[in-house]
């Protein structure tokens, strides 16, 4: 083959070499550009919905220890500790600590009751009465309260309704610092997923929530088989 001949061919095989190295540049600097601007997405939408997430359980943890704290709520306490029979939920049924709970849980959203547990586990003031004396001494947020810790469960099944919950709890004391009674504050985990399903990543991306265990909390497209596994 002549010089002549060869000189095209050399060159169509330059540009073509050329072309295709570019190409391959560009889709690789593009897809490259495209997914990290979609990982910025993504992150900056957990990152809000995480904010909210964690606004809502100091509020919560505020909520259990103020109302530790009411005078009525160490008052009925005392009376529990130095009163332990079933003789106690006739005498105390009307006292002025059932209305305060009963009063503040109705005007919060998704939440299950609010409650106080003595020394033995057992349930002896709630919003909801039907809860009284349910025995959750083997519960690891009601240990983790005698031991004078404020705590937050993991995700759990309701023993009252057989939802899943997340329960708040803060210790009561006396005037000596002792710990008599522990104040409760059980929430369905829909309060805490109601807002990712705002979040839109692209046309079809969502966000959907999962506990340190694993177990899925939410899920925007109502699947029922993920919830709770």
């Amino acid at each position: 083959m002549t010089i002549q001949k060869k000189l095209p061919l050399f060159l169509a095989i330059l540009v073509t070499i050329s072309l295709i190295v570019t190409s391959l540049f560009v889709y690789f600097f593009t897809s490259k550009m495209l997914k990290n601007e979609a990982l910025n997405k993504v992150t900056i939408n957990c990152n809000l919905g995480t904010d909210d997430i964690n606004s809502l359980i100091v509020s919560e943890k505020k909520e259990v220890e103020l109302l530790s704290q009411q005078k009525d709520i160490v008052d009925i306490s005392k009376s529990r500790k130095s009163n332990s029979d079933d003789s106690f939920f006739s005498t105390y049924i009307n006292h002025k600590s059932f209305t305060i709970l009963k009063n503040r849980a109705s005007t919060l959203k998704n939440h299950e009751h609010l409650f106080v547990i003595d020394l033995n586990g057992e349930i002896f003031a709630d919003s909801n009465t039907s809860s009284l004396k349910l025995d959750l001494k083997s519960r690891k947020y009601f240990q983790d309260a005698l031991k004078d810790k404020a705590s937050i469960s993991d995700t759990i099944i309701s023993k009252a309704n057989g939802k899943s919950i997340i329960v708040f709890v803060y210790p009561v004391k006396d005037d000596f610092g002792n710990v008599i009674a522990v104040m409760a504050d059980s929430v369905y985990t829909d309060y805490f997923t109601d807002k990712l399903k705002n979040i839109k990543i692209g046309n079809t991306g969502y966000a959907y929530l999962v506990d340190k265990s694993g177990l899925v909390l939410s899920h925007p497209l109502k699947r029922k088989n993920k919830i709770k596994k």
